[in-house]
């Protein structure tokens, strides 16, 4: 509460603030040093309490300002910029940039395949520092030449442009022979490698040049026809010319040839078991020519084939590839239907078209259809066979309205035998069928006769008539490889008193009591050889393995949960110097009798089975035998009462 002369002196105060005739003048003095003024009244019990509430700072101590922290940062920022900019204007000489190196190529845009090519390669330094060791790496495509030897194959190229000083420009000219196809891009790589005087780092500026194959040292062309008749010979002319002046070294031409396409021969040989000709060094204007003969086979009408050709220069590495093509052809041939289908099969069950394979000592029964895939007719149809190969037993041919000529050792077939050959209409077909024998075995072993095939070449000639009227001759053949499948047999025998394993026990076997008996297995096996060839049988229950085998290298193992026995074959030769081969192996078991086989003959070895492979034909084979039992016909000393069980 205030009390009446502090508010008097208030009223006074106001009254002289707001009047226009009072002056009023200062009784006192702004202290500028912030020295507290003591004020003495009765306010100083209020100014307690309010610092009570209140945090008070004394005005000499004032808080820290983050203003002028970023001063202050502001400032040593810009003292640093100023040492940087002073150490760059004073020493600015050893920064380096890539991007003020300058690499310049001038060269062709279109060059000669075989032909040296020069590029103009200048790298100008635009800094203010050397380049040290300064190397140029030139990458090459495939098949590129050195131009001093160009035999030598030169994939990358090394070129040194020593040191570059600053702002000076170095040139260095570069030679090559590229290869490649006439109208391909070659693409040539550059990477420059430096160093600078301060660093140890090597360091990189990257470039390109491309530059187009405008010709080819050497033209290849493919002659042949564009469309041929299934089955039919097929021959392929290649031709490699040289257009250039120099020599073109290391060629090579390979060939892929399409599916179904069969070569008879070629002129000249490539190289063994590969479709690659070293056509060596091609002189100036030289010329090198390659034929190929051979037959297209193809069940299907209007069915494309392709020839891919290709010549260019020998890979240093690999001699029956080509390091660069120079000229590539595609050789695109479709298969037409034959004018007259024809078709053979073998047996009632053989499907035509299908490869058939045959069995020693067996007659066949082999039909040829005739087919007409003309839209008009065909006639004065005559057909001719011919079977050859030393498993075929001579003059057992036996034509089905057909005549077999002995002298020449054909079968024919014309109108004269058969009146359906004068005329057959467009999609009709004839049958003629015929049989013939091959050898047994036992004749072929003599024969020495190993791998058989007997072949079949048909000739089906006919004439149709143009629509000018005037006659043309047609002319069909097909050609048949058959393969004959080994005669591979299987035999299986029990003994007792013979045979490689010594046997204990009583003949006939009694109740109660073990007799031993040898059980052996043999396989023979005649023309070709066999693979994965395995014998398997069970044994009975009351028969015990006596783990005791014979047979030098043989594997006989024996499954006691199963009870089967295993006889791991394997691989087997054929017969050799009219000997048939033979693998055999015995093993021994035991036979306890029991009161319930009394008077009887038990099974001793379940039925054996027999697998085998024909590795010539790729045909599985198969056999089994009989179950043997204590009945031992193989035995010379065995009677039929010593088979029967008799009681203790």
């Amino acid at each position: 509460m205030e009390n009446s002369a502090d508010k008097s002196k208030i009223e006074n105060l106001r009254n002289a603030l707001y009047s226009r005739k009072i002056k009023i003048k200062p009784n006192f003095v702004l202290d500028l040093n912030g020295h507290k003024s003591e004020v003495k009244d009765n306010w100083d019990e209020e100014k307690k309490e309010l610092t009570k509430s209140v945090d008070y700072i004394p005005a000499d101590q004032p808080p820290k300002s983050f203003s002028k922290k970023v001063l202050w940062l502001a400032v040593i920022f810009f003292i640093v910029s100023l040492c940087v900019a002073g150490y760059v204007y004073f020493n600015g000489s050893n920064i380096i940039s890539a991007n003020n190196i300058k690499i310049e190529v001038v060269g062709p845009t279109t060059v000669k395949a075989g032909e040296d090519t020069s590029l103009d390669v200048s790298i100008t330094n635009n800094n203010d520092t050397t380049l040290e060791v300064a190397d140029l790496i030139l990458e090459y495509p495939q098949g590129t030449r050195s131009a001093t030897d160009s035999v030598t194959p030169m994939t990358h190229d090394r070129v040194a442009f020593d040191d570059i000083a600053p702002h000076t420009t170095v040139r260095r000219t570069i030679k090559s022979v590229l290869y490649g196809e006439e109208g391909a891009t070659a693409h040539i790589d550059m990477t420059l490698e430096y160093r600078i005087p301060t660093a140890m780092s090597v360091f990189t500026k990257d470039t390109s040049y491309e530059v187009m194959i405008g010709s080819a040292p050497l033209t290849l062309s493919v002659d042949g026809l564009k469309e041929v008749n299934a089955n039919q010979d097929y021959t392929l002319t290649l031709n490699v010319v040289s257009n250039s002046d120099q020599v073109v070294k290391d060629v090579l031409l390979t060939a892929s040839l399409p599916f179904g396409y069969e070569v008879a021969s070629t002129t000249p040989l490539p190289i063994p078991k590969t479709t690659v000709w070293n056509l060596g060094d091609i002189e100036a204007n030289g010329k090198r020519t390659i034929v190929i003969k051979g037959k297209m086979y193809g069940d299907h009408n209007d069915e494309d084939r392709y020839f891919k050709i290709s010549v260019g220069t020998k890979d240093a590495k690999v001699p029956t590839q080509v390091s660069g093509v120079i000229s590539a052809v595609t050789q695109q041939v479709t298969i037409k239907e034959p004018f007259i289908g024809v078709l053979l099969s073998y047996e009632r069950n053989s499907p035509a078209g299908v490869d058939y394979i045959a069995r020693s000592g067996t007659t066949l029964s082999s039909n040829i259809n005739l087919t007409n895939n003309l839209d008009v007719p065909i006639y004065d149809v005559e057909v001719e066979s011919k079977i050859t190969g030393p498993i075929v037993v001579p003059n057992t041919f036996k034509p089905n309205g057909g005549f077999y000529d002995s002298n020449l050792g054909v079968i024919r077939w014309n109108k004269s035998y058969d009146k359906n050959l004068e005329n057959i209409l467009p999609n009709n077909n004839i049958d003629e069928p015929y049989t013939f024998s091959l050898f047994k075995s036992s004749v072929a072993q003599s024969l020495k006769i190993t791998h058989p095939v007997f072949t079949t070449d048909i000739t089906v000639k006919a004439k149709r008539r143009l629509e000018s009227g005037v006659p043309e001759n047609i002319v069909s053949t097909i050609h048949k490889d058959i393969k004959v499948e080994t005669d591979a047999r299987f035999s299986a025998q029990v003994t007792h008193n013979t045979g490689p394993i010594e046997n204990e026990g009583d003949l006939p076997p009694k109740v109660g009591k073990q007799t031993q008996y040898t059980v052996t297995w043999a396989i023979t096996n005649t023309f070709n050889e066999l693979g994965e060839a395995k014998v398997s049988a069970i044994l009975p229950d009351y028969i015990t393995w006596n783990n005791i085998v014979v047979g030098p290298g043989e594997k006989v193992t024996y499954n006691p949960d199963s009870r089967q026995v295993d006889w791991d074959v394997g691989g087997m030769n054929a017969q050799s110097n009219g000997k048939v081969a033979l693998r055999q192996v015995s093993f021994q078991i035991g036979f306890i009798p029991s009161q319930s086989q009394v008077q009887t003959s038990p099974i001793l070895v379940g039925v054996a089975n027999f697998t085998a492979r024909d590795t010539f034909t790729n045909t599985s084979l198969s056999g089994t035998n009989e179950v043997l039992t204590t009945q031992l016909p193989t035995d010379p000393l065995y009677t039929y009462d010593d088979s029967q069980v008799q009681p203790q």
